[in-house]
C-alpha cells in the first residue's frame, strides 16, 4: 500500500510552483493539483562515449512513460553535470510514442555546444525533458530531485554519459591552490571547502592537506598522490594522516584519477587506525580547481 501511494504521489506534481499557480490557493489542495509526467528508463544501452570515434560514437536508452501522455523528448547536455537549466545545450527533440530509443552521437553533442567533437574532453549529462500532448514541459529542473533516487520510480531524468579513451595530458604545475570539494562521503567536509594541493615532491606527485578536516581532527599531515600521466589514474600508498578525537593515527589509503580538462581530482579512499583497525568501506570525494 505505501509503494502505490507513493507511484500515486510522484505522478501528481505540484504545478502550482510553476504554471498553475493562483494567488489565495492554499497549496497542496487536490482540487488544483494536475497530472505530471516523466521519463522511465526501460534499458540501458550504450553509456559511454568512446573519442577514438567520436564523431559517430553513439549512447543511448530506451524510456517509457509515466503520468500525463507524452509528446515528444527534448534532449539536453551539459558537460560535467549542472541541474540549472540556464547552463544545458538543446541536442534535439524526439518523438515519443509507448516506448522510444534515446541515442545521440558525439558529433550531435559537439553541435549543440557549438564545439568541434573532438573537443569533447570531459564526461557529460544529458537531461531528458519530456513534453506532453498538451505542451507542458518537466524535467529535472521542475520535479524534486530525490524522486530521481528512489528505484521505484525509475525516472530517467538525469542521464550521465562517460568519456572513454580520452586521456587528458598531464600537466603537474596545473595543481597548484585551492580546490573546492564538491562531494566528500567521509563527510568531514562540505561542499565549497577548500582544499590547498601543490605539486609535488617529485615529478609525477601531488602533495594535499586533506583529511582530517581541520574542524574534525588534529596534528593534520599531508598526504602525497602518485600520477600515471599516461592514464590520469592516481595511486595513494597508505600513509599516515592525523589524529580524529579519542583515535589518533589514522592512515588512508586509495585510488583515483586526476584532470586538468575537468580541473577535477576524484579520489576512494579507506582508512584504518590502530584502536578501529580497517574502517569498513571506501570513501568517494571530489575537488574541483578554484
Amino acid at each position: 500500500m505505501k509503494k502505490i501511494f507513493s507511484l500515486i504521489f510522484v505522478l501528481i506534481f505540484l504545478l502550482s510552483l510553476s504554471d498553475s499557480c493562483t494567488k489565495g490557493v492554499v497549496s497542496g489542495d487536490s482540487k488544483y493539483l494536475i497530472l505530471g509526467a516523466y521519463p522511465t528508463l526501460l534499458s540501458q544501452g550504450n553509456a559511454n562515449l568512446n573519442y577514438l570515434t567520436i564523431d559517430t560514437s553513439t549512447v543511448s536508452i530506451t524510456v517509457g512513460e509515466k503520468g500525463a501522455p507524452v509528446a515528444s523528448v527534448n534532449l539536453w547536455v551539459v558537460p560535467g553535470a549542472n541541474l540549472n537549466p540556464s547552463s544545458w545545450s538543446l541536442i534535439k527533440s524526439v518523438p515519443f510514442k509507448d516506448s522510444t530509443v534515446l541515442s545521440v552521437t558525439g558529433a550531435e553533442i559537439a553541435h549543440a555546444l557549438n564545439i568541434p567533437p573532438d573537443s569533447l574532453k570531459v564526461s557529460l549529462t544529458i537531461y531528458p525533458e519530456v513534453v506532453t500532448t498538451d505542451g507542458r514541459k518537466f524535467s529535472i529542473s521542475n520535479t524534486p530531485t530525490n524522486f530521481q533516487s528512489f528505484p521505484a520510480y525509475n525516472m530517467a531524468l538525469i542521464w550521465p554519459v562517460t568519456l572513454i579513451n580520452y586521456v587528458c595530458p598531464y600537466d603537474q604545475s596545473f595543481f597548484d591552490g585551492n580546490f573546492a570539494v564538491i562531494s566528500d562521503q567521509w563527510n568531514d567536509f562540505a561542499a565549497g571547502d577548500l582544499i590547498p594541493v601543490t605539486p609535488g615532491p617529485n615529478p609525477n606527485q601531488l602533495t594535499l592537506k586533506l583529511y582530517p578536516s581541520p574542524n574534525v581532527g588534529s596534528n593534520r599531515k599531508p598526504i602525497v598522490i602518485n600520477v600515471n600521466p599516461a592514464t590520469d589514474s592516481v595511486n595513494i600508498p597508505l600513509q599516515p594522516i592525523g589524529d580524529y578525537p579519542s583515535d589518533p593515527d589514522f592512515s588512508m589509503q586509495g585510488v583515483g584519477t586526476v584532470s586538468n580538462c575537468s580541473g577535477i581530482i576524484s579520489l576512494t579512499v579507506t582508512f584504518q587506525s590502530p584502536q578501529d583497525g580497517q574502517i569498513p568501506g571506501t570513501f568517494n570525494i571530489q575537488i574541483v580547481k578554484q
